[in-house]
């Protein structure tokens, strides 16, 4: 009986230590480079190669609800709880110049977490932005649960999705492919199951 009980409490102890591991390696990820050691603003922003190209969103929150009828929308992710985030939300690397004027999406744990994030950077509420609990319209709908990230859209249907750790860096985001644009409006499931790197 003693074996069985020290079994099941290595065991207990052992999943702990591989979720403090994962956790760990989700927040590294998610915290970019000290403010003293920035990219140098040349840096092209990386694809996301998990974000599901060519998919539209079912519903989008109300205060982006004009977004889908747009030609060219671009929407910055940031998370509430990623440092690299808060570093460029503050605007110590410079704002986000994009034409068009991008929209934000807040990942957050709770909704007040959301709210604090927004209320904490003015960058943020000088834009048009809403709040995703967990991340999952975000992960649910495009299949994105990095941040700080771009994504870009044609008419709804998310054309292109980057990761970047400072505004300059924005400069170099390439432009959506007009034939992959093209092709994906001829067959709109197409893009959907194979994402690029």
């Amino acid at each position: 009986m003693a074996q069985l009980i020290v079994g099941v409490v290595v065991f207990a102890l052992a999943a702990a230590v591989i979720g403090l591991f994962a956790r760990l390696a989700d927040l590294t990820s998610q915290v970019g480079a000290p403010a003293g050691d920035l990219p140098p603003p040349d840096t092209p922003p990386r694809p996301l190669a998990e974000a599901r190209l060519g998919a539209e969103a079912t519903q989008w929150p109300a205060e982006l609800a004009d977004l889908p009828e747009q030609p060219l929308a671009y929407v910055v992710v940031f998370g509430a709880t990623c440092n690299s985030c808060h570093r460029i939300a503050s605007g110590a690397t410079g704002s986000l110049d994009l034409n068009p004027r991008p929209a934000i999406v807040i990942s957050c744990p709770t909704e007040r977490r959301g709210a604090d994030f927004a209320a904490a950077h003015p960058l943020v509420t000088s834009h048009p932005y809403a709040i995703d609990v967990g991340g999952e319209w975000l992960r649910g709908n495009f299949g994105v649960g990095t941040s700080p990230a771009i994504l870009a859209f044609a008419h709804g249907r998310l054309r292109s999705a980057h990761t970047f750790t400072s505004a300059p860096m924005l400069r170099n985001l390439p432009a959506p492919d007009p034939e992959q644009t093209d092709a994906e409006e001829a067959h709109p499931h197409a893009g959907a199951s194979a994402p690029t790197s």
